[in-house]
Order: structure tokens, then C-alpha cells, then sequence
């Protein structure tokens, strides 16, 4: 069944207030058909299905056709270089925000303040409440729409443990980072196959969750405590960071493969029980705890609280309310800039606002006591899956990794078993969590110069980062690294953030 959306008076149902005139709404009807080009990364949990019913509904809403090229996540940066090098975009495309910043003076983007003013006022009143959306503006101009919220309980990278293993064998949740250390040595001599922390994304991904908690976060990132922006890979702090996790690889306590893990071979280890420990998104416990349950029906991932570093301190950054660090940019050379205008303005208000979020009402949503729900015949067809919520809203075609420029994210709660509100309420209530923040907007000469100082920096840190934790450079040789590191301009970055950061406020 599908919905006319756009009949002749249809009184449409109102999220942000604003009303559009039937004979406007028939206009848009009766426009010509286009067809627009959207490219995104496409995660592996949520494939992108072009015949979805969200992009069918937008083909009888507003007359356009959506080519979607997804890219797999693995392959995307590289893609989005070479397009942007050759000035060869799609009409829409969704990037991050560094992408956008490197690219924002060559001319590829459209300017999108008074497009978006003008053409789509529902979106820029959502974009105008956000303060901190006009930080991804380059030089007071909007190169990208960001992902916003308009629900979401609040998240985190955070430290997952499993919790039944520790009850059975009377082991204390860690309250410290040194805990942690003798509680996963304690599991893998109890269960000697095991790599009890295990990593997505190497390194990097390593030391960008864990070394901030660990008392001094890793490359440029903001010090809640100082109220400045700080370059900790350099400080000397750090050395006691490596050497941790040295100590966990050479023990066995880190994954072997923890620098060349794909997230497929993540979720696999931590869903079939070969890992025990991972410090990321909290929301993925949920699914290795069902995969668990059917063969150990107590199994159950549970969030560490912040836990003390050996500095003392206790700190944890959330994931921030919006996603504002990326979005969606259009192509300066499009021909439809009016019709992607359309386009954002039907998806942050009204109906489409619901179906990029929900799917259409009778199929996948109905309303009880006024309150939108799923339909249960529907959470069902996806309660087998591996990950039930992704499944789901890459089926419909709705939500964060499909195409939703304003997310609702009560979808993704319906498969939460009870203990999982729990999980959401501790993070809450946890004094030492942090909301991000997100990085100033930089000048032209700025831009310019971060580029090749990130680049430089880089090239020396990365590869002896590797090489510190796995014991093929040793830590003798850190403060010779992080000298060269500093010389190459780590310490001229961090100057950078924090006078853009002053020009800001």
C-alpha cells in the first residue's frame, strides 16, 4: 500500500510548524521528473537499497528519481579525493566535514545560506537553532547541510564488558584502568583462546576512544578541564599510554590483529564470544549480547563506568546530540539546485520528515494515543537478523545511514532488551561524561596550513604509534619521535585551534 501523499487538499501533518499551501504542494506534484545523484559511504550493517520505500515515496512525493551510488565504507575517502580533485560530484553528496573544509575555496561546493534561506526555510530553522552548526561554516558560508537531531538518548564510545563472565567468576566491575588490566588478564588466563580487547579501525581508532579516559587523548582534541585544544599524542603524558597498551599486546590482553581488523571481523569476534572487551560505540553490545544468548542465554555486555586513570582523574567523552562534523553537500555545477532545495525542505518538515525516518504510515508506522509507533508485525520481520535495528531502516530505506537530513532515532530502541535502558541511564547519570566539542571554523591561510601540518605530523606519528604498541620501535625512542612530531608543526596545530577557538568566542 502506499500513501498519495500529495492529493489535492491532503492537510499534511505538521512536525515544524510550518504549513504549505495545497496549490503549492501540487506545484511540486506536477513538476517535471528529474532524476539526482546522492552518494554516500554505505555502512555494512545498513545497505542502501534504492527501490526502498523511502525513495519510492519520494518519487511520488516530488517527482524526482534518486540514483544512489553507495560506496562502501572502506573504499569511500578515496572515491570522494578523486571526485572532488577532478571536480566531479554528484548533485548531492554526503561528506565529512575535514572533506569539505579541504575543498570549500575550489569552487565544487554551492554556497547554501541563502539557497537554503530562501528556498527550504523549514531546514534553516532547525539549522538556526543549532549554535554550534554555524561552526562548520566555512568563513560564514555553509558548504554542507550537517545531520541534525530531533531525538536521540544520549551515547557514547564507552567500555563494554562482559558483565555474566565477570559474575561467574567473581570478578569486580574495574573501577580504574589499572583494574581493567589485571580483569581482562584475569579472563584470558580463564579462557586462553580468547583476545579479550579487540579494535575496529587499528590504531587510530585504538587511541582515539581510549587514550582521553587514559588521562591525555590522542592527536588534536579539546581539554574540558583546560578549555582549550591540546595535541596529546606529543605530551609526555602519553609515553605511559603507549606503554599500557604495549604491555596488553605482548600479554595477550589486546587483540593480535587489533591494527588490521575490518569491522566485520570485529563484530564477529565480540558476537561469537572470541573477544570479551571493546571501548566504542555502546550500542553495538546489544547485538553481541542477543548473538550470545543462543548458546549462553545470560550473556550479557554491560558499560564499565568512567573508570580512574593513573593520573587520577576520570573523563569520557559522548558522542555529541548532532552529527554535525558531516552532512550533505551539493554540487556547485548541478542543475537541479531548486529541486534538491525541494528536496531538503519536504525532508525536515511534515511527512517528510516522517518517512525518512519512520516509512510510511500504514505500512511501517501508525499512531497510538497520538504517539507515533512502529507496527509490531513489522519489528518482527527483523528480530532474526543479526543487527535488527540496521536491518531494519536499510530495508525501509530510513534514519542515520540512509538518507535523513533531521534524525529521529526512536527506532532504533524497539529492539533494546529491558537491561539496555539501564545502560542509557548509567551513561546519563555519570558526572565525568563529556559533550564533544566541536572544532572552530579556520581561515583560508588556516585551512591551508593545517593541511600540510596534519599531513607532516602524521607521516611521523602514525607509523611509530603502530610500532610502539607491537614492540617493533622501542618506547626509548618516544621522545625523539614526538620531537620530530612537534617539530613538523604538532604544536603549531594546537596553536592554530586555539586561536581560532578565541576568534570564535
Amino acid at each position: 500500500m502506499r500513501l498519495s501523499f500529495l492529493a489535492a487538499g491532503l492537510a499534511l501533518l505538521l512536525v515544524s510548524g510550518t504549513v504549505w499551501a495545497a496549490g503549492e504542494e501540487e506545484g511540486a506534484a506536477a513538476s517535471d521528473r528529474v532524476t539526482i545523484t546522492y552518494m554516500r559511504p554505505e555502512h555494512p550493517s545498513s545497505p542502501i537499497d534504492p527501490q526502498a520505500p523511502v525513495y519510492e515515496a519520494i518519487r511520488e512525493a516530488l517527482n524526482i528519481d534518486l540514483q544512489i551510488e553507495a560506496i562502501p565504507s572502506g573504499d569511500f575517502n578515496a572515491k570522494v579525493q578523486l571526485l572532488l580533485g577532478t571536480a566531479q560530484l554528484p548533485d548531492i553528496a554526503r561528506l565529512r566535514q575535514q572533506q569539505v573544509n579541504d575543498f570549500a575555496d575550489s569552487g565544487v561546493f554551492l554556497p547554501l545560506n541563502d539557497p537554503v534561506k530562501n528556498q527550504a526555510p523549514d531546514l534553516w530553522a532547525y539549522i538556526d537553532a543549532i549554535p554550534d552548526a554555524k561552526k562548520t561554516f566555512v568563513d560564514g558560508t555553509m558548504y554542507y547541510v550537517p545531520q541534525m537531531d530531533s531525538f536521540q538518548k544520549l551515547l557514547a564510545p564507552i567500555p563494554m564488558i562482559r558483565r555474566d563472565l565477570l559474575d561467574d567468576l567473581g570478578l569486580e566491575m574495574p573501577d580504574s584502568f589499572d583494574e581493567l588490566y589485571e580483569t581482562l588478564a584475569a579472563l584470558k588466563r580463564e579462557f586462553p583462546d580468547s583476545q579479550p580487547w579487540t579494535v575496529r579501525g587499528g590504531t587510530r581508532n585504538l587511541l582515539n576512544r581510549a587514550a582521553f579516559p587514559m588521562g591525555m587523548g590522542w592527536s588534536i582534541h579539546w581539554v574540558p578541564s583546560e578549555q582549550r585544544w591540546v595535541y596529546g599524542t606529543v605530551k609526555p603524558e602519553f609515553k605511559a599510554i603507549l606503554e599500557y597498551f604495549r604491555d596488553a599486546y605482548a600479554d595477550g590482553v589486546l587483540d593480535p590483529d587489533f591494527a588490521i581488523n575490518s569491522s566485520s571481523q570485529w563484530h564477529e569476534k565480540l558476537g561469537s564470544g572470541k573477544s570479551l572487551f571493546y571501548y566504542d560505540n555502546m550500542t553495538f553490545g546489544l547485538n553481541y549480547t542477543l548473538s550470545l544468548r543462543q548458546v549462553k542465554p545470560d550473556a550479557l555486555f554491560w558499560p564499565v563506568p568512567v573508570m580512574e586513570n593513573s593520573l587520577g582523574t576520570r573523563q569520557n567523552f559522548s558522542y555529541p546530540r548532532h552529527w554535525l562534523s558531516g552532512g550533505f553537500a551539493v554540487a556547485s555545477d548541478s542543475k537541479h539546485h531548486d529541486r534538491i532545495m525541494e528536496l531538503f525542505n519536504w525532508m525536515a518538515h511534515g511527512d517528510g520528515l516522517l518517512i525518512t525516518n519512520w516509512g510510511i504510515e500504514g505500512e511501517h508506522w501508525h499512531r497510538v494515543n497520538g504517539e507515533i509507533e512502529a507496527l509490531p508485525e513489522v519489528l518482527d520481520t527483523y528480530r532474526g537478523a543479526s543487527d535488527p535495528q540496521r536491518a531494519m531502516r536499510s530495508s525501509i530505506g530510513t534514519g542515520l545511514l540512509q538518507f535523513s537530513l533531521i534524525v529521529d532515532q526512536k527506532p532504533i530502541y524497539y529492539y533494546d532488551p529491558p537491561e539496555v535502558s539501564d545502560w542509557y541511564a548509567q551513561v546519563q547519570a555519570d558526572p565525568n561524561m563529556h559533550l564533544p566539542v566541536l572544532p572552530p571554523p579556520f581561515n583560508e591561510e588556516e585551512r591551508e596550513r593545517l593541511k600540510r601540518l596534519i599531513t607532516d605530523v602524521d607521516n611521523i606519528l602514525n607509523p611509530a604509534l603502530d610500532g610502539f604498541i607491537v614492540g617493533t620501535v622501542s618506547l626509548d625512542e618516544f621522545d625523539n619521535v614526538m620531537k620530530q612530531a612537534i617539530e613538523a608543526g604538532a604544536e603549531e596545530i594546537e596553536e592554530i585551534y586555539n586561536a581560532a577557538e578565541a576568534r570564535l568566542r
